[in-house]
């Protein structure tokens, strides 16, 4: 095995290990509407809490605070013959992490502190992601390749303040309750 990958990995398993003993940061969701929490605030989970504040839709896991207004903006938009899926939810810190190193490369820099900006596609490091908190998803349009180009983009920008979520900056496909 090649020694980067091996100091990848352990340098990943021991920041994501810091970040679940951080039991004491876990957000209170409480209320009907979505949390928006800060990124400052966002831990990695474990699967008692995936369990307790996850539900699945679509194929993904999304947190169930999210869920009512996922499927209330489905069901709108196909009135409108607007075909829009998620393509993402959910992902442990894990999957962030390996998804970040993937856009960013590996190194500690790449992995914690390079901007999302000079990653391809823009990624979180795991653990600063609303990915993490089942509050961020990606969309897809059926039949387009490029979602900002699809009908969908227009739909979801003109009526996304209805369902409670913001578009991120920097991807057009990635909708959070915070737009981060």
């Amino acid at each position: 095995m090649n020694l980067n990958v091996i100091s990848f990995s352990a340098t990943l398993a021991l920041t994501l290990a810091n970040l679940l003993t951080t039991a004491d940061k876990v957000m209170n969701y409480t209320g009907s509407i979505p949390p928006k929490p800060d990124q400052s605030t966002i831990i990695c989970h474990d699967n008692n809490w995936e369990v307790i504040n996850l539900s699945e839709y679509q194929g993904y896991r999304i947190h169930k605070k999210l869920l009512p207004l996922m499927v209330k903006m489905r069901d709108t938009a196909l009135q409108s013959g607007i075909n829009i899926r998620i393509n993402s939810a959910y992902r442990t810190c894990q999957e962030q992490g390996d998804l970040r190193a993937s856009a960013c490369g590996i190194g500690e820099y790449n992995l914690y502190y390079k901007p999302i900006s000079l990653c391809f596609p823009p990624t979180e490091p795991a653990g600063k992601s609303l990915h993490n908190e089942g509050l961020a998803v990606d969309l897809a349009c059926n039949g387009y390749a490029i979602f900002e180009y699809s009908p969908c983009y227009g739909w979801i920008k003109e009526h996304s303040a209805k369902f409670h979520i913001r578009q991120h900056e920097l991807e057009a496909w990635h909708w959070s309750t915070t737009g981060k």
